[in-house]
């Protein structure tokens, strides 16, 4: 197999960019135009009927329902703007490379609690706890505004007690605690330590994964 010589490569790309700028845009501000696109067809779609089926409700929805649409709304704000400092090199915090093992654990707890709510639809009691623990992940960003708690790792077992403070509900009215948190919790406390690992410590191998996306 041929070694081809990096620079030329490089200058090759750049020329083929010149000529196709359409491409280059694309290749460079597709997620942003994707994220601001969704919420615009958010904010077009609901505006259609969240009047009458949220905010002026007869009979008033439950407060489960007002959480599920902050969660859903704060994950677009959170894409637009994460596509959006990426995009621009707009990221001043040392380290922030390591940092997004953090929003991945968030992503990937948030959006396999909500599969599962919606696989077991019919399933209230599972239903709603799900809901529930998906919406309580993405109280991060929240949180982590409180310097001490950012800067000790505590805003994963803050999250944490916000799920407990349902366990206690369920111990109180129920008698016994459903087993969703049992499952649940055991493997999203797991999942939160490594993510705070690979944060502090920024092994090499999380290095290449972070600056290969970082950089495209």
């Amino acid at each position: 197999m041929a070694i081809g010589n990096p620079g030329f490569v490089v200058g090759v790309r750049k020329d083929e960019a010149a000529r196709n700028p359409i491409k280059t845009f694309v290749s460079r501000y597709f997620y942003l135009c994707m994220g601001l696109a969704m919420a615009g067809l958010v904010v077009w779609g609901f505006s259609r009927t969240v009047d009458h089926n949220l905010f002026h409700a007869s009979p008033p929805r439950p407060s489960l329902l007002w959480m599920h649409g902050a969660a859903f709304s704060t994950w677009v704000v959170f894409f637009i703007l994460q596509a959006t400092l990426v995009r621009t090199r707009n990221m001043h915090q040392q380290g922030v490379d390591a940092f997004l093992s953090i929003p991945f654990t968030d992503m990937i707890a948030f959006g396999t609690c909500v599969a599962l709510a919606i696989y077991w639809r019919r399933k209230p009691e599972y239903h709603r706890r799900l809901l529930f623990i998906a919406s309580c992940q993405l109280m991060d960003a929240a949180v982590g505004r409180f310097d001490y708690i950012f800067n000790n790792n505590l805003f994963f077992p803050v999250l944490d007690l916000l799920i407990v403070l349902g366990m206690l509900r369920d111990w109180w009215v129920d008698g016994r605690v459903h087993k969703i948190y049992l499952y649940a919790l055991p493997p999203l406390i797991v999942t939160q330590a490594f993510a705070v690992y690979l944060w502090r410590l920024d092994p090499g191998w999380w290095q290449k994964i972070t600056h290969a996306i970082l950089v495209g």
